[in-house]
Parts: C-alpha cells; sequence; structure tokens
C-alpha cells in the first residue's frame, strides 16, 4: 500500500544486512588495492633514490678525473668507488676512463658505471 506522496508504506523497504555488508567488502578490498600500489609506490621511490645518490657520486668523481692532466690520471680504487684508465683507447691521444661505484642499499647491491673519454690536449 502507498501513502499520500507515493511512497511505500512497507517497513521492509531499504537496504538488506547482506547488501550492507557485500558493499564493505567490496570497498575493503578497493582499499586494500590502493594501499599494495602505494607501497609498491614507495618502493620503487626509494630506489629511484639510492639510484640517483650513486650516480651523482660517480658524476662527482668523473668530472674531479676529467680535471685532472691527461698524464696524470691512473687507475684507482677508493672505497666503493673503482676507476679505470685505458690510455690511447679508443685512439692515440684518447683515453678511455670507466667509474663504477659499487653500494650495498637495503640488502642489496647497487652499481652505476660511467665511461668517458678524455682527450690529450697537447
Amino acid at each position: 500500500m502507498k501513502d499520500v506522496q507515493g511512497l511505500s508504506s512497507n517497513p521492509q523497504a531499504g537496504f538488506t544486512l547482506i547488501e550492507v555488508l557485500i558493499a564493505v567488502a567490496i570497498f575493503t578490498l578497493g582499499i586494500l588495492s590502493v594501499n599494495a600500489m602505494q607501497i609498491a609506490s614507495i618502493k620503487g621511490n626509494s630506489s629511484a633514490s639510492d639510484l640517483t645518490e650513486i650516480a651523482t657520486d660517480a658524476t662527482d668523481q668523473v668530472e674531479l678525473i676529467l680535471g685532472e692532466n691527461y698524464d696524470d690520471i691512473a687507475a684507482s680504487v677508493t672505497g666503493d668507488v673503482t676507476v679505470n684508465v685505458s690510455p690511447d683507447d679508443p685512439f692515440e691521444g684518447l683515453m678511455t676512463i670507466t667509474v663504477s661505484v659499487q653500494r650495498q642499499v637495503r640488502g642489496g647491491t647497487k652499481t652505476v658505471t660511467m665511461t668517458y673519454v678524455k682527450a690529450d690536449s697537447v
């Protein structure tokens, strides 16, 4: 039976308990999925930050080496930085310099290697 405003006077109108439970379950799954994505995003950003820091250290080392005289550059190992020098490679008067920085970060090893060529300015 309907009242004057056209609404049902049935006291059973509305959502059932099962409908509400299903809606809460679906909402919970959605929130858990967003939480998992957030955790993966934080881990990815942390890893990228570590690599950026290591790459910056490698670049700093390369800039110091490139500022030295051609004849004064030598291979070396200092802490986590390894410098390899190949004189007259690929051509005479050129030197290939490889800088490798290796670090232990969060239980894993991350390595950044940069290779540059320096000319002997005669």
